[in-house]
């Protein structure tokens, strides 16, 4: 019976020293995409996906056309009071359909003002993001 108790107890040791470390890397905020952001090669329509994200930072600060980013699989940091998450299309595929590639934007939205405080992303549908630094 004490051996038992004894056994457990270390199991119970064990696993409370590996949760912290795997929920940590989980929530790691994304690494910055360097040279992987959104192209800036033109598309059929003649715009590029750096323009369309550009024009999303624009639309986030104004309030235009925004779709709620829910951030379900937590792929992204927590948002915090007064933020919000919000996706863009960036038209990578040439193709009728939205495509894969995405800008996810952290937007504060104070009373008098909206201001973008993050950019992301993701050419993978969400599987994966980068920090955008432009």
């Amino acid at each position: 019976m004490k051996k038992k108790f004894l056994q457990t107890m270390l199991l119970a040791v064990l696993v409370a020293a590996w949760v912290p470390p795997i929920a940590q890397a989980s929530m790691k905020a994304p690494g910055n995409c360097g040279n992987n952001g959104p192209s800036k090669s033109k598309m059929t329509n003649g715009s590029s996906e750096y323009d369309n994200f550009r024009a999303s930072k624009d639309k986030a600060v104004k309030g235009i056309g925004l779709s709620r980013f829910s951030n379900n699989e937590k792929k992204l940091p927590s948002a915090g009071k007064n933020k919000n998450y919000y996706e863009f299309d960036l038209g990578a595929s040439r193709s009728e359909d939205r495509g894969k590639h995405r800008a996810v934007l952290l937007v504060l939205e104070s009373a008098k003002k909206r201001k973008v405080e993050s950019s992301y992303y993701t050419q993978n549908h969400y599987a994966s993001f980068c920090l955008i630094n432009k």
